[in-house]
């Protein structure tokens, strides 16, 4: 039952790198392929860039080195620069397709979710496709996991704006809302898990304009807009900040007074709008576009919200 563990062996499961090229080896994940397990291990290949390398073992005791699945090329910077080093590798299949999530850095500053749908023979996956799982570099170190209705999930972990904690503060860091994964189109989608629902149950149909005055500090809207829809919030309070569409740039921006907080790109397309606010952070999910997005507002015990816009129907929910 979880509750007592017992060391069986002093030896290490696997004694590092099995090539001296291959650096920062870390962050294993392990799943089930058929009779055996696979464990897949983030690093780099030095020169050439970041990777994912594979075991395979029959008893969880002992490791078979199958090789590098994959790697980058850090002097590629198109369609993404997927840097030096991918930490926290996730392999998994979402509908029968395979899919490496990869936490990229390259010890410059670049800390990146990036994604990549391919192929896989058990050896080596081939990408197809690269994109971005998450559109901020807060959302890092993405855990991967298939809930009790069969449904492939992440959560993600949400770092400081600065990397750095506040001083004095009870918190390091937080945990960001637990997503289902889907694809569509060639994209990695994200919404929230169903089961977050019921978290807020008081809703509030959106009309334009409506204003609800002290949400509190959590706080929930989703809304279907349609191709050209025009849609803005305004968080009057303590702390102010705005959410709007810049429809000349099709793109979600986060302003405080002029400092622009997110650039979300959401194109032409009509979708679903869903974006979580928790005391001083954001979370964005769009349905007609790739991963998410999160980002540090300025916190509100007691906010005012304004909604405004046309061709879209909605919901608030706290």
């Amino acid at each position: 039952d979880w509750k007592v563990w017992t060391r069986t062996s002093e030896t290490p499961l696997v004694d590092g790198p099995a090539e001296p090229t291959y650096f920062d080896f870390r962050d294993p994940q392990v799943r089930r392929d058929g009779d055996v397990w696979k464990m897949t291990i983030g690093g780099g290949i030095r020169e050439v860039g970041g990777a994912a390398f594979q075991y395979s073992s029959s008893d969880l005791n002992t490791w078979v080195f199958d090789g590098v699945i994959a790697h980058g090329d850090k002097n590629m910077t198109t369609p993404i620069f997927t840097g030096t080093v991918w930490e926290c590798p996730q392999f998994f299949q979402v509908d029968g397709q395979w899919v490496l999530l990869i936490s990229a850095m390259d010890g410059k500053g670049l800390q990146q979710e990036l994604y990549a749908l391919g192929d896989y023979d058990g050896l080596n996956f081939v990408p197809r496709t690269w994109g971005f799982f998450g559109h901020t570099t807060m959302m890092y170190a993405t855990t991967t996991f298939t809930d009790n209705s069969g449904r492939t999930c992440a959560i993600s972990w949400l770092r400081e704006s600065d990397g750095k904690t506040p001083e004095d503060s009870l918190y390091a860091g937080a945990q960001g809302i637990t997503s289902v994964i889907e694809i569509v189109d060639d994209r990695l989608v994200l919404t929230p898990h169903p089961d977050f629902d019921k978290y807020f149950e008081d809703r509030v149909d959106v009309t334009s304009p409506l204003t609800v005055d002290r949400v509190g500090s959590a706080w929930r809207i989703a809304v279907d807009l349609v191709a050209e829809s025009k849609f803005s919030v305004i968080v009057a309070g303590e702390n102010s900040w705005s959410l709007s569409i810049d429809r000349a740039r099709d793109e979600l921006i986060v302003t405080v007074e002029e400092k622009v907080l997110l650039e979300m790109p959401l194109g032409a397309e009509p979708g679903v709008l869903d974006f979580v606010v928790d005391a001083d952070l954001l979370e964005v999910f769009w349905s007609a576009g790739e991963g998410s997005a999160a980002v540090h507002i300025p916190a509100n015990e007691a906010a005012t919200v304004t909604v405004m816009g046309a061709d879209f129907v909605g919901r608030l929910a706290r």
